[in-house]
């Protein structure tokens, strides 16, 4: 009788932990020189504060947006893409909000407008262009 509690108490057990949602965030490290489908993929835990590397994709597998990430909040740089490959925007980030300069792009390459974040709200001098570069007009916030 002890045995079967003990088996169906470990059973239950394991079954228990397993099921726990409280999933850990890993870090991925890939080969850029294949094709996504073909990488190697070391994964290992992410602790607490560290810096790491996030790209998305879209499914034709070009890069849709990647930056660094510490505790679940942009951080530093992020660059965003047309799925054409060019480049959509490029904005800075302090723990997960916009701070400091702006640019963005049309998919033809042109630049649609600039300006700067402060505490994640439009701050300064805006310019923003038509598809062809030329100036539209000017926004001071």
């Amino acid at each position: 009788m002890n045995k079967i509690f003990v088996l169906l108490f470990t059973f239950f057990s394991f079954t228990f932990f397993s099921c726990n949602n409280d999933h850990k965030k890993t870090s991925a490290e890939v080969n850029e020189n294949t094709p996504v489908e073909e990488d190697e993929i070391v994964q290992r835990e992410i602790q607490p504060g560290e810096m790491y590397h996030d790209v998305t994709y879209y499914e034709n597998r070009a890069v849709k947006m990647e930056g660094n990430m510490i505790d679940g909040k942009k951080e530093g740089k992020w660059m965003a893409f047309h799925e054409n490959g060019m480049p959509w925007s490029e904005t800075s980030f302090e723990d997960g909000i916009s701070e400091g300069p702006t640019t963005t792009w049309y998919p033809s390459g042109v630049k649609h407008y600039t300006g700067a974040y402060k505490n994640g709200q439009r701050s300064g001098n805006w310019k923003f262009y038509d598809e062809d570069g030329a100036l539209e007009k000017e926004e001071n916030y």
